[in-house]
């Protein structure tokens, strides 16, 4: 795409964020993110072109993602379309593959509409010039995008048939997770909040795969710790409660393994 190319005489330095963190604190870009977003400003638009095509991250040339995200704003606010438009398809490839991976567990139309919310969001507030929406990106970009991922797979998964016992609140998740009920493959030790904020939905749209009555009869007998048959009266049971033989009971809790196994594998 051709560009006209200017160059500044002086370049600008970086505007100052405004937004303020839970302490009272503003927001701070890296050092080293300040620096790329001047030295970006004083380039023509071919020469900053020329940059976007740097993808080593140990290249003196490569330009960060919250540089990216500074750089859209302020060309934005100059009318740039073109410029602003090879900057955001920049910034959109670097981490397309990884939303899409945020949102495997989901199936394929609710994972499609998913992606388009989270590209939709991001640059929404990248794009607002009128508000400090878009500052966090500018400090944590991938910690921005992984929140942002976190509401949207939330927001799909709840379009998920939810009868019956399909309605988890936060201990339930916890529970099954803890019991090895469910178990998503990118679970590990020592993530951050936003990560296992992921893993935790996961395990919603895990439950999800299940249709009624084996998600409740699942749910009975791993969260409830129902027994499947017993034979005091007084005690209740699964195969009471559905008034299904033990054995129909069983081979629910069967067909219920084989599907999130099934799914589990779909994620690796």
């Amino acid at each position: 795409m051709e560009h006209e190319t200017t160059r500044q005489d002086e370049p600008c330095l970086p505007q100052p964020l405004t937004r303020r963190n839970r302490d009272g604190q503003v927001y701070q870009r890296l050092a080293e993110v300040d620096r790329q977003i001047n030295e970006a400003l004083g380039l023509g638009d071919e020469e900053l072109l020329s940059r976007l095509e740097v993808l080593e991250e140990e290249l003196p040339a490569f330009l960060k993602e919250e540089s990216l995200v500074y750089l859209i704003r302020h060309h934005h606010g100059a009318g740039n379309r073109e410029l602003v438009n090879d900057l955001a398809e920049c910034l959109l490839k670097r981490c397309a593959s990884w939303i899409d991976g945020k949102l495997s567990g989901l199936r394929t139309d609710l994972r499609e509409d998913g992606n388009s919310g989270v590209v939709a969001e991001v640059f929404d507030r990248i794009l607002d010039l009128a508000s400090d929406r878009g500052d966090f990106l500018q400090v944590r970009f991938w910690m921005g995008i992984e929140r942002i991922t976190v509401d949207v797979f939330r927001k799909q998964v709840n379009q998920f048939d939810t009868e019956s016992s399909g309605d988890y609140d936060q201990v339930t998740i916890d529970d099954l997770a803890q019991r090895g009920a469910v178990v998503v493959p990118t679970a590990s030790a020592g993530r951050p909040v936003e990560s296992a904020a992921i893993d935790n939905v996961l395990i919603e749209a895990a439950l999800h795969q299940l249709e009624e009555p084996v998600r409740s009869a699942y749910l009975l007998r791993h969260l409830r710790d129902w027994p499947i048959e017993d034979q005091d009266p007084a005690i209740q049971t699964i195969s009471r409660h559905f008034g299904k033989t033990p054995r129909t009971i069983r081979n629910w809790l069967s067909k219920a393994d084989e599907m999130l196994e099934a799914w589990r594998g779909e994620q690796r």
